[in-house]
């Protein structure tokens, strides 16, 4: 989450995976997953995470694991995009994440792609260590 290192970002793209990824055509799409844009209510991203996800240590990822990564990545961010325009990210079930801005922020999307700035996803239990 913190480097910005061509190297760094090389070899965590195989060791964590974003919310959002690019397609074949450059453009954002869910990284094996749905989502979906709340128009009523722009900007609000609801994310259907994949079941089934383990950490490292075999408990199962929730979107309570996602929250508390997402609000360590506002607290942290390294190209501080965490700051802009977020309102909230809540956990809507076990396996839905919304995320809530006050104003339409762009580079949302590609921030949530990129390896190299992406927030990881982590256990909610470690999200509070900065190291």
């Amino acid at each position: 989450m913190a480097s910005t290192a061509d190297l760094v970002g090389i070899v965590t793209q195989h060791i964590y995976e974003t919310l959002y990824t690019f397609d074949k055509t450059g453009h954002h799409a869910a990284s094996g997953r749905r989502h979906a844009a709340d128009f009523a209510r722009w900007p609000v991203y609801t994310i259907k995470l994949r079941t089934g996800v383990k950490f490292h240590d075999g408990s199962d990822m929730n979107s309570a694991d996602v929250v508390a990564s997402l609000q360590r990545w506002m607290k942290m961010p390294p190209r501080q995009a965490g700051r802009r325009g977020h309102r909230f990210v809540d956990a809507v079930d076990d396996s839905t994440v919304k995320i809530s801005l006050k104003k339409p922020f762009a580079p949302l999307l590609a921030l949530l792609s990129l390896n190299n700035a992406a927030a990881i996803i982590i256990p909610s239990e470690n999200a509070g260590r900065t190291r």
